[in-house]
């Protein structure tokens, strides 16, 4: 119900919208979590995604032109659940990529430790791409993490396609450097 209490306050809306909402939130949301769970595999990401399916309908402004309440929930919570897993898997390529032999040497790195280890790894690529200078870490951000291809990139930024290019390697080279750093002077 965190969903209603946060659409109550900021909206400051009339008893019966609120009364609305609950009946539409109680008949839909326990169909959408477990469609969403099928799909992520977690509970509580697939609770976040109900709670941003159901205000992404109550934002939308042409509500009147949706025929079918509950197809429209229902492809807004698949695809929201299919990018959280595409997201995840993203982060564990981006992981990989810079787990090389170097990385994979180390005692937290080893596979009785991977499951423990898989969110201190993130955490230490995340750290890493953190001090980089900005305008590298947004280009490596937008493209490795968040997927983007570079014609995106250009669209989103409005830099120039060949300097998109050139800030990616550059910060490239300069995470692997960071990343070499870091894990030495945890090792120390």
């Amino acid at each position: 119900m965190r969903l209603i209490s946060e659409i109550r306050y900021k909206r400051n809306m009339e008893p019966y919208k609120i009364e609305k909402i609950e009946k539409l939130y109680d008949t839909y949301s326990k169909r959408l979590y477990f469609t969403s769970l099928r799909i992520i595999g977690n509970e509580c990401e697939a609770e976040e995604v109900v709670q941003d399916t159901f205000l992404k309908y109550f934002n939308c402004p042409d509500k009147a032109k949706i025929q079918n309440i509950e197809s429209w929930l229902v492809s807004i919570c698949v695809r929201a659940s299919i990018d959280v897993v595409r997201k995840r898997k993203r982060e564990k390529e981006f992981i990989n990529e810079y787990s090389d032999e170097e990385l994979s040497k180390e005692k937290m790195f080893e596979p009785e430790t991977q499951t423990i280890c898989r969110d201190t790894k993130m955490g230490i690529v995340k750290k890493a791409l953190m001090s980089l200078p900005d305008t590298l870490r947004i280009i490596l951000s937008l493209h490795l993490i968040e997927g983007f291809d570079y014609e995106e990139i250009v669209n989103i930024t409005g830099l120039n396609g060949n300097t998109i290019r050139s800030r990616y390697m550059r910060g490239r080279e300069k995470l692997a450097i960071e990343l070499k750093t870091m894990i030495k002077e945890l090792n120390n």
